[in-house]
Formats: C-alpha cells, structure tokens, sequence
C-alpha cells in the first residue's frame, strides 16, 4: 500500500490487510482520495473500504487529516462503524492495516464461524482434505440391483450377492437408485497414487442412504450414512500411511433407506414420524480416495471443545475468559492457506487444555451407546443390517482408542449378527475379551414393561442371561433399558432375582406433567426388593459428548449432595449408528480439564461400583415407575397384543402339560421348538412392537410370527395332551384345568361323549355341558348333576334381563346395563342410580404429537355415547343366557355385542365384535360403579397396584390412563365389583367410573393401525368385600384361560395344588439344564402368610432356586403332605422339583397315585 505521505492523487486500488489473523485477506472496495498539497495545507485523506468477512459486509469510513503515518494511525483511532458494529481498533504500519476484536461477543463469534461446518474460505472443514493432492475415481465401478418385493425387505449375504457377477453392471456417480428398502451391491477398484506415500488415506462414499462396506473375502468393515445430518459417515481410514501404488478393491451394499426408515418428506410430520414413503429414490453422490490431515482434524477438535467452553460457561466465569483469549490467540496465529502455523496453534490449544481440575470435582463415566431398535420405522430385517453396520463401527473405533468402552444389549441382536454376519461376530467376541464391546441388558431384547406378563419377564432374562454366558462367558449385572413407556413395579424383584444388581434408564426424563426428583436412587419393588437405579443426567442415551452435554450433565444431575458420580451414555441411537470418531476423541480430550467435570471412559459395572463406595444417602422410590406420556400405546394395534396374551397363556399350557406328560408317558420334552416359539414371542415385546408404534411392514412380520407361535403352538399343546392322558379311546372326554384351584365351568363341544348329555344346545348348534377338573389336573366330563337353578332371559317392557341366582342384570334396547342387582348381598346394587354400564364411548383423539403412542387428557372432554339399534334374546338356559345388541359406531363402523350369563356364576361375559374403521378416534367402554373409593386396583405382573381415582395433584392427574393386566377393581369395606379383560390393557378410573380402552386409529407411523374387525371380550364381576375376598385373581385367570377338552379317559388325577389362595401357582415347566421340574408361584394379595405345595407325582426333592433355576438357599423338606413355606407379600418363588422316576416304574395313569404314595412313604 502506498504511503500516505504521497498519496497525491486519487487512485482506487485493491489492499491486503490483516484482519482477525487471516493474512492476505483481500479488501474488494479499498480507496484512498487526497487532493493535490497546497501551501499550508497538511493533506485530507477520505478512506472507505468494504470489508467482506464470512458472508458479512462491514462498510467502514476514515476521514482524517494526516502529515504522516503516524497521523494517519493517531486519527485512525476516530474511527466510527457505519453499521453500529462493535467497536474496533485500526491500527496502520507502513505495509498493513490490522484489525483485532476487542469485544468479547465479537470474538466468540468470530470462534463460532471459524469451527462451523459451513463451506467457506477460513473454515477449517475446508482444510480436513489436503487440496494438493487430487483426488482419485475408482476403477471399474459396478452394481447389482437385488429384485425388489414393494414393502419388504430383500437382501441377500454377501457370499450370495456377489457371486453372479455377469449380473453386476456399470453405474456412475449421479446415478439414483430405490425404491424404500430395495438393495444395491457395489464394487469398484482403486489404485493409490504413488505420490500419496505417507500420506493418512480416506475412502470417501455418499449413496445418501446406509451403506455397508466389505473387503473382498466378505468381511464388513464400516457403515456409511449419507445425508446432511450430524450423524453423517461419509468417510473410512484406508491408510494412516500409505505406501503408493497398492491396489484396493472392495464392495459395497447399498440399504435404501435413512436412519430413521423411509417416512413422508423429510420423515416427521404433525403426528411425529411420518408413515412410509414406498418409493423413494437415492443418489450415489460420492466414490473417490482423498488424503486426510490430521493436523487439521485435531486443531479443529480442539479449538472446537475451546469455543464450546467459551459458548456454554457462564459469561461472567472466570475460566469462559481465559478460553476466550486462548481462542482469540489461536485464531491470530492460524493462517488457512499457510498450514505451517497450525502446529503453534495446537501448542496453544493443549497449553490450555492442560488445566486441571480439582480433586474434588465431579465424575463423569462415559460409555458409548448405540441404541439400535429391534423393529421400529424399518422392519426386523432391516434392523439385522443395521446391527452389522453400526458395530462395524465401533470396532473401527475400538481399534483406534483402546480406553474407549461401548455397551451393547439385547441378546437377539447379537444372535442375530452370529448367524449371519460370522466375521463380524468374532471380532465382536474378541473385543469383548478386551473389555470394550460390554454385553449390558441381560434380557432377549430390550422389551416393553407394560404389556407382557411376568413369565415373559422371567424368560426375557432367562434366554438372555444364559445367551450371554454362552456366547461370552459373562452374565450381565446391569439391566440396561433406557427407552420404553414406563417400568412394572415388579421388576426390581425379577432383576435381582435374574442375578442383576443395577438398572439404568432415562425415560422418566420425558415427563408432561412432573419432573422426576431422582438420577440416583434405589428403586424398591412390590415386594421389597431394591436395586440401584440410575437415570443419565443428560437426559438421553444419545448425548452427543460435547461441552454442552457435559455441562448440563453436571448441573442437571440431582444427587449432587450424595453423590459424586455419574454416567453419561453418548452416542447417535435410535435407528443405529452409535458414537462418531469425532465423538470419543473430543472424551479422550475432555478427560481432565478445568471448567469441565473430570470425565473417564468407564464400563456401567464400574461406575455403579464407584457409586457404592462412595453415595451416601440415596433416596428410595417405592412403586412404579410411570411414565407420563405414550399412554396410548397400552392400546394401539388391537390384535397385536391380542395375539401376544394368547400366546403367553399357550405356551405357558404347553410348558404345563409337555412337562407333565414326560413323567406319565416318558416323551420328549420339545425343548427346542419352545424356545423357538418364545423366542418369537419375546421378540416381538420389543418396546416399539408390543406397543404399537411401529410402521405397518412391522406388523406383517409379527402377525407372521403369532401365527406361527399360535399354529405350532397349538399342535404342540395337543401333542403333550395326548401324551399325558396316553391311549386315546373314542367317544370319550377328558377335561383338562391348566389352572392351579378346582374349577366347574360351562364349556361348548361339537359332538357329546358316549353317555353324556348336554345340558343345552346353544343358539349356533354347540353342545353346553357344565364340566369339572381338579386343581392342575384330569377329569372324564361326567353327567351333570345339574342342581343349580337355571338362568334366564326375558323381555320386561322396553328392557331385557338376564338373572340367575345370583345376579340379575337389566339392559335397556341399547345395550346400556341400566341396573345390576347381587341378590347375594342384600340386593346390592352395583350399577350408580341412575347411570348407564357399558356404556361405549368414542373419543376424539388428536394428541398433540406421537400420534400411535399418545392419547392426552383433553381427549376427555370430546365424548360422543354410542347407542344399539336392536337388542335380541338368543339363549334362555338353563345353563347359559344369552343377548346380542347391535350398534352403529358411524358409517364406516359398528360393532355386534353378546352378552353371557351362565347358572353358576355372577360374572357377566361381554364377547364383542367390531368393525371398525375410523379416524383419530377412541373408542372406550365405560361403568359408572355404586362404590365409593379414593384407590383403584389394577392387575401386574405377579401382584397389583393402587392407584387413585382422584386428581389431588399432579402426580394423580398424570395417570388419567392406565396399564392393568387381566382386571382392575374398585371396592369399598363390603362390596366391589371387577373389570375383567382377556386381550386389553389401557384402563381409566376417576371417581366412580372406570373405563376400558378397546381401540384406537392413529394415522402415523401406521395409517392402517386398528383397521378392520376385532373381538373384544370383557366380563364384569361383582363381589364380595375388596378384591381378596373376590377371588378376582383367580376369575382373571379363569377368563383367560379355559377348560380343555381332549379325547380320551383318565380318571381324576391332581398334579399340583396350593392350599392358600393368595398364592397362585403360574408356571410349571421343564428346567433348563437338568431332568427337573420348575414350578414358579407368587403371592398375590399383598400379604404375609404360608402356604402348601403338594402334589400327585413322585417328588424326591425340592429346593429353592432363582430366575435363572440357580439354587437359592439350601434343600427343602418335601414330605407327603408336599413342602410347606413362608411367603411374603408380591414374593416370586421358584422351586426346583426332583422326581423319583426308575426304568422299572410305569408311571402310568392308572399308578400314579400309587406310585406318588410310595415314593413319599420312602422319604
């Protein structure tokens, strides 16, 4: 630049200035205007430039009357900002003018657009591909498109997609490829340059979708993921050091769909995740080897973690000013087009990062995570790919930071990778044996803890445990489930008892109404049982391990005052993906640095062992754990959880009488086909299956699934029937109760056994008879004595009753029950004066957001009554009556309802079939009871909750919608009255109304959720007393699992009875490993007491054994009379039974008894 001591003309010309330490910065519009000297005149120079800096133009104005340099510089302190920018300071030399923030908000965004992603000359994203080296195309690129089945996943291994090679075909680099799950296979060749010798190589692809890349002998290597997203890996270390010249060839498989599936547009609408678009399309965008600067990379990385600190400390902390001038003087230094002076800029970097923190700050572990839903927005054969893709990952990443640690659950995903990507799987068995890949979870798959049963609990860490044993040689001590809908207040009891001491979550931090007080606590179950709990207090499974994260990490966390420890799980999740490179190495450098909690690589079992030692105090939650959203899903997609309780009550049977038949008959326990059919079952309890918030595509695979369990399954079952009754004889019938009480109940056949008539023949020609069977036992159908007296039916003016001897039910030509009398109570009435029972309802229902998953309390307050048009009497006893109503819901749907009552109990049967096709609507069926109660009781797994019937708080407005089992109940001291269900889950009671959930139509992600016919069955019970002396647990069974009738003849026989009923024996099966019999009970009512075991077989021994059919404690005393124990309340017991069986003994119907007799007067 011209002097201004002899600027005597006017001239424009282009300057070069330093500005915010970018040299040679080029000013477009710079001039400088002097007129020509006169006598006495010291010379006026008018100097404008416009300054263009990362997409901002500054316009800047000097006019001054300088004699010199040095005045030019004094005046230059004048200066005044066109613009009202922040105030800078201009300082002139002979050759330059500098410019440098003296602002502190100038700075930091100076530092923020320096370190963004944004393409723009000065940004250090620019610099992470030498551009002196140009980059390489490949050789020879090709590709097989697999054939494309619309709505399904089609792939193939690698060993039979590569082989026809005739059908690989050439492709370019623009070209699109689809539709929604379709698959495409790559291969191309490359050869590296001789001059890139020593030179870090990248294999760079972008298909825009997942991707998965292989060498040629088939091993996986790494995933890909295309997008703009900031889980996007475009990029995979070939070389840190190349030798020029080698010859590269891999293969590629290209998986059409995003991480989050392939929903409408960008894949989330109003509702949340958008319904699935069948045709969309991807580019392969990107096929080419480029060298990598490390250099670049690490300055990037660490001035990134210094202008985090300076964006999220306290303005006014101390250690946010000193990042600010470390920064500030870093960014002076580097120059973008003059490398050599990174390495200073790095000296900086770490001089500053090499403060320390105090010893008394707080621990952070840190473990990397890859949430990877079993079926979600994509199918389970997505998900099988989405598995090797993201632990290819996380193998890459383990080879670079051996103090890097990544937990992995659900056993089947691990199987699932066992079995078809073997490679791949013994890798992941060799990093295991290092102690990064951490097998976390102990269950089969992450599962859903509203819906299932507690036996589905039980086998979910029973297959889960032994697989990880098996495979690994370790059991899981966590139990690692940080994403479903709500936790049973029975789990803490099955987690230790499944040999698991800790649980980490961190659902709960979603809440609509109350913020949950606790991240470390203990967490005490129905029965007392307590296991360590701790919520992340990031409040993700996804932290994304940055500054921000970390800081409100610490200040989030609430247990500050007990304890100095916590975890942070970091990683992307969801559809897969797990921690960036980026991502472990901004921990590694986090480690121990001033303004930061000190932060460590550490496995689950070792951060809770740091919590044990040194918590203090921890608090206690006692009960469930509710969550306050995605209440809906107790009830989205019907038949799915429809199917899922019969198949747990089937197999359960199977279990029972397969168990049994190997000591009357000898057969073969079907070892293998049960845990085949469990497995299905548990599978698809994963927490986005059983819920019903999965796409459509979801839901054909696992009515595939239940159709296999419910068909092999039933053949099983008769299978084991047959072996345990033994020689068939025809023209006989033999009743078999699967239950643990005696039972009579009315059961329909299609012919009559030889010498025994029907009672009645019902309205569509079946056979009533009105059979008997002993506790978990046998019994030839006998001829009734039938005594009672009978039931009837009868119209009364406009309204229908059905009546027997102990109830008497009015129903008006809408199929409301207007009156329901007990006349075994004084003529209690059950139904409010007044009030209408059975009341359908439909709802609008438009949650403000996660259409599948929540329904909102508002929904309350839009209610249309749905009423009949016809009523019809179809059965009048003696056995069984019998109406049928019928009611138009809308134009698009109505339902048909039949309502029994039989002659020996007061339980009133409601069998409903509705068709039903409607949008955003609820439909519900209401009961307005005579009872007066603040509490509500509703079924769990292995026990009961209470739960209030008023909104008091919050807290108690919170849980407008609930989940129960097989019945909820509502009682005063005298009286009460349950609501059975055999397929439903989602149950409401405020103030003397409780409400049943029976459908939904949410349009996303499913559109087609709920559409189509169901059958519903509920039944309404009305009791004595509360619940206990109801007997509701029993008649909750009793709807759900009924009488079986098989040909044959078998005198009657008890296998298992239990002489307390507040203890309910729910499972008896086969043990695992030995020739022994498991049987589980547990105490339902709430209570202490005792009770006695006995049983018809030969039983040798007993002893007391855990979930997992360990031995717990010592032998039991097993004497004649059976074994008798103490049992606390809620308590799961499970018992491990020796039989007495020799090759010389027949155990046959016939002698079992006599043989059972023997064996305990031998002791």
């Amino acid at each position: 630049m011209t002097n201004a001591n002899t600027a005597s003309v006017d001239r424009h010309q282009a300057a070069r200035i330093h500005f915010n330490g970018y040299k040679n910065h080029v000013v477009p519009e710079f001039s400088i205007k002097s007129p020509r000297l006169s006598a006495g005149h010291s010379p006026r120079l008018s100097l404008t430039f416009h300054l263009h800096l990362f997409g901002s133009i500054g316009p800047f104005s000097i006019n001054t009357i300088a004699a010199s340099t040095q005045d030019l510089k004094h005046e230059a302190n004048k200066v005044t900002d066109a613009d009202t920018l922040s105030p800078h300071t201009i300082r002139t030399t002979d050759d330059n003018i500098m410019l440098s923030g003296k602002h502190s908000e100038v700075t930091a965004n100076r530092l923020s657009v320096f370190t963004s992603k944004d393409k723009g000359e000065g940004n250090l994203f620019n610099r992470l591909y030498k551009p002196e080296y140009e980059r390489v195309k490949p050789d020879n690129l090709v590709v097989r498109s697999l054939p494309n089945v619309k709505e399904t996943v089609v792939y193939q291994l690698f060993k039979e997609a590569t082989a026809p090679k005739e059908e690989f075909k050439p492709t370019s680099v623009g070209q699109q490829f689809g539709p929604s799950w379709s698959t495409h296979w790559f291969h191309f060749q490359f050869e590296v340059p001789n001059s890139w010798k020593g030179q870090e190589v990248h294999l760079v692809w972008d298909c825009e979708s997942e991707a998965l890349l292989y060498n040629d002998a088939g091993h996986p290597l790494q995933a890909f993921l295309g997008g703009g997203g900031d889980d996007r890996r475009d990029q995979y270390i070939i070389t840190e050091s190349a030798k020029g010249g080698e010859k590269l060839s891999y293969y590629v498989e290209m998986s059409c769909t995003l991480m989050f599936g392939n929903g409408k547009g960008n894949g989330w609408g109003g509702f949340g995740p958008s319904p699935t678009d069948l045709d969309k399309k991807f580019t392969l965008k990107q096929v080419e080897l480029a060298v990598f600067d490390r250099t670049a990379w690490t300055l990037l990385q660490e001035v990134t973690l210094i202008a985090d600190l300076v964006k999220h400390l306290p303005k006014d902390s101390l250690r946010r000013a000193h990042a600010l001038t470390a920064a500030n003087n870093i960014l002076n230094v580097f120059y973008y087009d003059d490398p050599s002076t990174w390495p200073k800029c790095l000296e900086l970097s770490k001089k500053f990062l090499s403060v320390r923190n105090s010893e008394d700050q707080h621990r952070v572990s840190a473990v990397g995570h890859c949430h990877i839903d079993t079926a979600w927005l994509w199918p389970y054969a997505e998900t099988m790919r989405k598995c090797a893709r993201s632990w290819a990952n996380q193998l890459r990443i383990c080879e670079r930071f051996p103090a890097y640690r990544f937990v992995v659950s659900q056993a089947q995903q691990f199987d699932w990778v066992k079995e078809q990507y073997p490679s791949l799987y013994e890798e992941i068995k060799a990093s295991v044996k290092k102690g990064q890949f951490l097998p976390v979870g102990g269950t089969w798959i992450e599962m859903d803890c509203n819906i299932p049963s507690g036996e589905s609990f039980v086998r979910q860490f029973l297959v889960g445990q032994r697989f990880f044993k098996e495979e690994f040689g370790q059991q899981c001590v966590e139990f690692w489930l940080p994403d479903t809908f709500g936790y049973s207040a029975q789990l803490p009891q099955i987690i230790k008892e499944s040999e698991i001491k800790y649980f980490v979550t961190q659902k709960l931090s979603w809440a609509q109404f109350n913020k949950f007080p606790h991240h470390t606590f203990y967490w005490e179950g129905l029965d007392g049982s307590r296991v360590l709990t701790h919520f992340p207090p990031t409040d993700t499974y996804n932290a994304q391990a940055n500054v921000k994260d970390t800081l409100f990490h610490l200040e989030n966390f609430k247990e500050k005052e007990r304890s100095n420890e916590s975890l942070m799980v970091f990683g992307h999740g969801d559809g897969g993906g797990g921690p960036l490179m980026s991502m472990v190495e901004n921990i590694s450098k986090m480690v121990d640095v001033s303004g930061l909690p000190k932060i460590e690589m550490r496995s689950p079992r070792d951060f809770f062992a740091k919590v044990e030692e040194e918590a203090r105090d921890l608090a206690v939650w006692v009960g469930e754990l509710y969550f306050e959203y995605h209440r809906g899903t107790y009830t989205s997609q019907a038949n799915n959880k429809l199917w899922n309780r019969k198949s747990e009550f089937l197999l359960r049977d199977i279990e029972l009488t397969a168990a049994l038949s190997t000591v009357t008959s000898k057969s073969e326990y079907p070892q293998e086909k049960l845990e085949h059919l469990w497995k299905l079952v548990l599978l698809n309890q994963f927490h986005d299956v059983i819920p019903g918030s999965s796409i459509n595509a979801v839901y054909r695979d696992s009515d595939k699934h239940y159709a296999e369990v419910l068909g092999s399954g039933q053949q099983l079952l008769e299978n084991s029937i047959r072996n345990l009754i033994g020689e068939k004889k025809a023209g006989k019938t033999v009743v078999v109760n699967t239950l643990p009480w005696n039972r009579t109940e009315v059961v329909e056949l299609l012919d009559s056994p030889e010498g025994v008539q029907p009672i009645q023949v019902s309205h569509d020609g079946k056979n009533l008879f009105l059979a008997s069977a002993p506790s978990v036992g046998l019994r030839n159908l006998q001829p009734a004595e039938f005594t009672a007296p009978p039931v009837t039916a009868k119209k009364e003016g406009e309204n229908t009753v059905l009546e027997n001897s102990m109830i008497r039910a009015i129903f008006d030509q809408h199929g409301r029950v207007v009156d329901l009398i007990d006349k075994r109570y004084n003529n209690r009435k059950v139904i409010s004066p007044g009030k209408f029972g059975n009341q359908f309802v439909i709802y609008e229902d438009l949650p403000m957001y996660w259409d599948a998953w929540d329904v909102d309390v508002y929904h309350l307050e839009k209610r249309k009554d749905i009423l009949g048009d016809s009523v019809e009497i179809l059965e009048s006893g003696p056995l069984r009556s019998t109406l049928r109503f019928k009611l138009k819901i809308s134009d698009k749907s109505h339902l048909t309802q039949t309502v029994h009552l039989s002659a020996t109990s007061p339980l009133l049967s409601f069998d409903t079939r509705v068709e039903w096709h409607e949008d955003h609507k609820f439909l519900k069926v209401e009961f307005p009871f005579h009872i007066r109660s603040q509490k509500a009781t509703y079924e769990t797994q292995f026990g009961h909750l209470e739960r209030p019937t008023h909104w008091n708080t919050s807290w108690d407005v919170a849980r407008f919608e609930v989940c129960a089992h097989k019945w909820a109940d509502i009682s005063e001291a005298r009286h009460g009255v349950s609501l059975l269900n055999d397929s439903k889950y989602g149950y409401a009671t405020h103030d003397n109304v409780m409400r049943l959930s029976l459908l939904r139509s949410p349009k996303s992600p499913d559109p087609e959720c709920d559409m189509g016919t169901h059958r519903i069955r509920y039944g309404l019970l009305s009791h004595r007393g509360n619940f206990q002396e109801g007997d509701v647990v029993r008649e909750g069974y009793n709807f759900n699992v009924p009488l079986l009738c098989a040909t044959g003849e078998f005198q009657e026989f008890s296998f298992f009875s239990v002489d307390n009923n507040a203890v309910v024996l729910d499972t008896i099966k086969k043990a695992e490993d030995t020739k022994e019999i498991i049987v589980r009970l547990y105490e339902s009512f709430g209570c202490h007491g005792d009770f006695k075991l006995t049983s018809g077989l030969p039983i040798q021994g007993a002893r007391r054994v855990n979930l997992l059919e360990n031995s717990k404690g010592g032998e039991l005393s097993w004497t004649r009379e059976g074994v008798a124990m103490e049992i606390k309340p809620f308590e799961v017991v499970s018992l491990a039974l020796t039989l007495f069986l020799t090759s010389s003994i027949n155990l046959t119907p016939s002698n079992l008894e006599l043989v059972a007799g023997l064996c305990s007067q031998l002791g």
